[in-house]
């Protein structure tokens, strides 16, 4: 059976309007007159719909309970282009597939940075098989629950604020060194703002840069619960957020930067519009297995008329 999940516009059901994400009356209706002109059916149910529409477990409440009813096996969606395996209720086992050639996340293959396909058996006694077949390279093949891909959805939704670091780390080149502004000599200054950690357990950030540019960094006051080095830390809960959840990270209001970096020598010199980048990573361990996501910014050396 497939089921249409956006019948009212904007309602992805993690970022949209999610109290409008539901199944309409209609369609409701069709779907309890298809399953009971195939109450008979001994072989399995299986229901596929694009967005995970369960994420507003409210509206789709009544969907479960109908499907429940019917012994449906699995509930099966696709959208984040990450898979996940949620939890088997009222013997309903619900799935997210990730991608096959769409973009996925930055990171290890168990936190969404995996292509694959899946192939589902139902068995005689109504059981399933439901197999990750990964696409070469990748080699994952085992699921990754969803209380481990909402931990890593949330990290990769506040590492989407690193769009604002070139506006933040402004570099100038300035007789050939990289200023923070022209006609002034402070060095240039990497600062990584509106970042910190989006879950409540602690977490690692690690910090990388252009390689070429030699650069002195320090973590915010407040957000490490163990400094590493000054291109890494362990991060309390929390530290710099002033909500989060996994769709959108916000930090505290009148958080300070969560590192900052001093630009003190590149080699080669920089050219004019050339990138100074920065990756950050951040890591966690859960049920054995480490997961980490990455994402990147760069800014680009501007000229001093």
């Amino acid at each position: 059976m497939v089921l249409y999940s956006l019948e009212a516009l904007d309602t992805d059901p993690r970022w949209g309007n999610v109290f409008y994400s539901r199944v309409s009356d209609a369609q409701y209706a069709w779907l309890t007159n298809d399953l009971a002109a195939n109450a008979a059916n001994k072989s399995g149910i299986v229901v596929l719909l694009h967005h995970p529409m369960w994420y507003m477990w409210s509206d789709w409440d009544r969907v479960h309970r109908l499907l429940a009813q019917y012994r449906a096996n699995t509930v099966i969606a696709g959208h984040f282009h990450y898979n996940q395996v949620d939890s088997r209720i009222d013997g309903i086992q619900y799935h997210v597939v990730g991608a096959t050639g769409g973009d996925t996340k930055r990171g290890t293959p168990n936190a969404g940075a995996l292509q694959h396909v899946s192939v589902l058996t139902i068995n005689d006694d109504r059981s399933l098989d439901f197999r990750m077949v990964p696409l070469s390279p990748y080699v994952q093949i085992v699921w990754t629950g969803r209380q481990v891909m909402d931990r890593v959805q949330a990290a990769d939704s506040l590492l989407g604020n690193l769009w604002s670091f070139a506006g933040n780390s402004p570099v100038f080149l300035q007789n050939g060194a990289l200023v923070a502004a022209c006609g002034a000599s402070a060095p240039a200054k990497l600062l990584l703002s509106q970042l910190g950690n989006a879950t409540a357990a602690p977490v690692d950030v690690s910090i990388s840069v252009t390689p070429g540019v030699t650069v002195t960094g320090t973590f915010g006051d407040g957000f490490c619960l163990q400094d590493v080095g000054p291109f890494s830390c362990r991060l309390k809960e929390s530290a710099g957020v002033g909500m989060s959840n996994t769709s959108t990270v916000q930090a505290s209001f009148g958080a300070a930067p969560l590192w900052t970096g001093t630009i003190t020598a590149a080699s080669p010199p920089p050219a004019v519009g050339d990138k100074i980048g920065v990756t950050v990573a951040i890591s966690f361990t859960a049920d054995n297995q480490t997961f980490t996501v990455d994402q990147s910014g760069t800014t680009t050396v501007q000229p001093c008329n």
